[in-house]
């Protein structure tokens, strides 16, 4: 989630559709985009930059936000109703949920959009 640029657009009064006009992209499209689904390109996040908010660092606008979700996971890591999100599969094995939290809290399942 681009938190930062979510926050500017609101305090500049830029809509989602003055960025889909922009980069002639569906509203949908932008939408995903600022939600985290898929990035914006760098040419996309320099159009953004320039012509909306000039003076700020495209490091500042464009920060992904994810330490937000890691120490919310390590919050609910011991109570029973956390559920994991897992490719493909419907139950994990009591056994299994170890190892997915070390290996969550290790990062690699945050950088590889798992959880």
């Amino acid at each position: 989630m681009l938190n930062n640029l979510k926050a500017e657009m609101v305090r500049h009064g830029v809509k989602a559709k003055d960025i889909s006009d922009l980069l002639h992209v569906r509203l949908a499209t932008v939408y995903d985009k600022l939600n985290g689904h898929y990035e914006f390109t760098f040419n996309e996040a320099l159009k953004i930059k320039h012509n909306f908010f000039p003076n700020y660092d495209l490091e500042y606008l464009f920060a992904k936000n994810n330490q937000q979700f890691k120490e919310k996971f390590k919050e609910k890591q011991g109570q029973s109703t956390w559920k994991y999100r897992i490719p493909f599969y419907q139950e994990v094995r009591s056994d299994e949920k170890a190892k997915i939290q070390s290996s969550a809290l290790q990062g690699d399942w945050w950088e590889k959009g798992w959880i």
